[in-house]
């Protein structure tokens, strides 16, 4: 059996889920965030528990600045029934706006589009 590397220092979800690294698949968080319809989404977790990576997560999925189609398949969102549904709905490329501004800007246009269904 080949073994993968672990993914230290790599901060991009493209090169993680492209490349040959050890990677715990938590795209069902895009679930969460659908089914839940929250205002706010607060991650609580200790340092280097993949906050960042999370974040460049959503951004591929929700951001119009590629098809992320390729990118999530064979990934548990990508059995979802809502995945093609919300798939990159998002009207910017929200990577490397400073994650302050980008969640800002997520919610504000995920809210704006959830309002519009």
């Amino acid at each position: 059996m080949l073994k993968k590397a672990l993914p230290v220092g790599v901060e991009n979800f493209e090169d993680l889920v492209k490349s040959e690294y050890y990677y715990v698949d938590k795209t069902l968080l895009i679930k969460e965030f659908l089914d839940k319809k929250s205002f706010v989404s607060l991650f609580t977790r200790p340092r280097r528990f993949g906050k960042s990576m999370a974040l460049e997560m959503l951004a591929a999925y929700y951001g119009r600045g590629c098809d992320s189609r390729e990118l999530f398949r064979g990934l548990k969102i990508a059995s979802d029934p809502m995945f093609e549904e919300y798939l990159n709905k998002l009207n910017k490329k929200l990577k490397d706006q400073g994650i302050d501004r980008v969640i800002e800007e997520m919610q504000t246009q995920l809210n704006a589009w959830l309002a519009e269904k």
